[in-house]
């Protein structure tokens, strides 16, 4: 057993340098003394153990509440990843994502491993390594889609150097939706894709339930600054000239927009019988529950940091509630049904023909 000890301590920090003739243009000096020990004794051959340690250091240590901020102790581990991720694509935002998982491992707010800064870079790296075939997938899960269900519609607008510029696409059960419900369409671009740093427009409307349905989506390269064949998502490859009303295969009775003037000259020319509304806030501020129900109805689906593919995936879904709320009022209806408040053949007449929403309107 030998007893010989090795003093293992490295100890590097900043200077303390003086600034005297002498050492003035001399380079600085990164060695700092330091009083803390680690003695390790080989006793055995190839076994070292420790036989002297002493904790002490030559500066101020982080209080216990900061050092979970120290850049070294901020790891997500493999685990973590996997339902970080899931919750992701159930479109659950940081600070969503970070209390679940502060719930789940039962830890006190805030001092989780990581940070949401460090989710946001972890979210960024993982969108800069799918960014390459993004586009591709895309443009793929549309291709297959019009094959299995020629209803579904898309179009794609490329530019000068090729690359997608402005897509719009509207699933099969939408498609069917417009040509039952279409006659008056808000388009609304006020949504926006960070990851794209491209404006989210969505064609909606409202179905005999009086509830927000969709029309089809669109992602615009630049809205401000774009010309009128932004609005009609010109494609160009092999000399198409598609438009939404060609898409959609008749023009709505009233489309709702912003004061954007490209939209105007756009949509008088490509649907002239189309009544256009201007300034859609200010119509809807007087119905502050339409209003709102818009946007909670996109971000209860779509998040601002969504690739490609998983957009169409958060608006497939919001395409399936819609219907299974459909199915839902159907249900109401039939064993609910609505009170008369007259004898009157007329009102009868309404009830059999009406869902409660358009009854009701009747009625008031």
């Amino acid at each position: 057993m030998s007893e010989e000890e090795t003093d293992i301590t490295h100890n590097y920090g900043d200077a303390l340098i003086s600034l005297t003739e002498e050492n003035e243009d001399s380079s600085k000096e990164t060695f700092e003394p330091f009083v803390g020990k680690c003695f390790l004794s080989e006793e055995e051959a190839y076994e070292w153990h420790v036989t002297k340690y002493a904790d002490l250091h030559n500066h101020n240590l982080l209080p216990s509440e900061e050092e979970h901020f120290l850049p070294s102790y901020c790891v997500i581990e493999k685990e973590d990843e996997k339902l970080i991720l899931l919750l992701k694509e159930a479109s659950l935002s940081i600070r969503q994502i970070l209390r679940v998982l502060e719930l789940e491992k039962k830890v006190k707010h805030g001092y989780l491993p990581f940070l949401s800064k460090d989710l946001y870079n972890y979210f960024d790296c993982l969108f800069r390594e799918n960014d390459k075939n993004d586009a591709m997938d895309f443009v793929q899960y549309c291709f297959q889609a019009k094959v299995n269900d020629p209803n579904f519609q898309y179009s794609l607008k490329l530019d000068a150097d090729n690359k997608l510029e402005n897509i719009f696409w509207c699933p099969a059960h939408c498609f069917d939706w417009y040509q039952k419900f279409g006659d008056v369409v808000v388009f609304d671009t006020t949504y926006k894709i960070n990851a794209y740093d491209m404006p989210f427009g969505i064609f909606i409307g409202m179905d005999n339930y009086g509830k927000t349905i969709l029309f089809g989506c669109a992602l615009l390269r630049d809205v401000s600054s774009g010309g009128p064949n932004d609005f009609v998502l010109i494609n160009r490859k092999n000399g198409l000239d598609v438009t939404y009303v060609k898409m959609m295969k008749h023009p709505p009775k009233t489309i709702l927009t912003d004061q954007d003037p490209w939209m105007t000259e756009a949509i008088a020319r490509e649907m002239p019988s189309t009544k256009h509304a201007f300034c859609i806030w200010h119509i809807t501020s007087k119905f502050s529950g339409r209003s709102e129900s818009i946007n909670a109805f996109i971000k209860r689906f779509v998040s601002s940091h969504s690739t490609l593919v998983q957009l169409m995936k958060q608006v497939h879904l919001a395409m399936e509630d819609i219907e299974e709320t459909q199915f839902h009022n159907t249900m109401l209806v039939t064993f609910r049904g609505s009170s008369l408040r007259t004898l009157s053949p007329l009102e009868q007449e309404a009830h059999n023909i009406s869902t409660p929403y358009a009854f009701k309107i009747f009625q008031e």
